[in-house]
């Protein structure tokens, strides 16, 4: 039951990132970037993404699954510890 939920939790964790991470890819090729300043890129990024707003919500979302699948890993790993001894 753990192993599975352990997996199901990390995959889902990768299914909410690269999920953001597509909405948020630019498809237009950039010409010379370094060129552009910082606002001018966000700027061409949100014009010619997919959908930029909820790929940049959907990352954020996965770092908060990050930290939680974290705190579970330590949760069972020191409970495992525990039981041991």
């Amino acid at each position: 039951m753990v192993k599975k939920s352990i997996f199901y939790l990390g995959g889902f964790f990768l299914l909410v990132r690269l999920t953001g991470i597509i909405l948020t890819l630019n498809l237009m090729p950039v010409q010379d970037p370094d060129m552009i300043s910082k606002e001018e890129f966000i700027a061409i990024q949100k014009q010619f993404s997919i959908h930029y707003e909820l790929g940049s919500f959907l990352i954020i979302c996965s770092n908060f699954i990050l930290v939680f699948f974290l705190l579970f890993l330590i949760y069972l790993f020191v409970s495992e510890k525990i039981k041991q001894s």
